[in-house]
């Protein structure tokens, strides 16, 4: 229980973009990297915003997708449907490439601070085991 409040996929306290992407994100995830997400849950507690700021982390979540996988994620007409499927089509990437799971779990926990882009996140310096990998220098 975090927040005071009952385990649910759709807590109140969060932002229903960081949500709906988690949610995807996590059922589709390799068994193994889901314990790696329990971190993120205090990290997503009280981030629920406004509607221009969601529909920001929404945008910043369907770019963060569009860039593992290497072409668009398909839109739908909700918001946290988009951001669900585009959760799930980041762990199919990572599926195919476990390191990408690193910059997807940096990338949601820097989107939770105040106002940080995935440009500012991809281009920030990474760790040098980070930077020696030559998959993750694709994106």
């Amino acid at each position: 229980m975090l927040a005071g409040e009952s385990f649910t996929d759709r807590p109140a306290s969060v932002s229903p973009a960081f949500a709906a992407f988690l949610r995807g994100y996590h059922d589709h995830l390799d068994p193994q990297l889901r314990g790696e997400l329990h971190g993120l849950a205090s990290d997503v507690v009280g981030t629920r915003g406004d509607d221009a700021r969601e529909r920001e982390r929404a945008r910043q979540l369907l770019l963060l997708a569009r860039r593992l996988r290497g072409r668009r994620v398909p839109r739908f007409g909700a918001p946290d449907v988009t951001c669900e499927v585009a959760g799930m089509l980041a762990a199919e990437a990572v599926r195919g490439l476990p390191q990408l799971h690193e910059i997807v779990v940096r990338t949601v926990r820097e989107l939770a601070a105040p106002r940080v882009t995935v440009d500012a996140v991809l281009s920030a310096p990474r760790s040098a085991a980070a930077a020696a990998d030559p998959p993750l220098a694709i994106l």
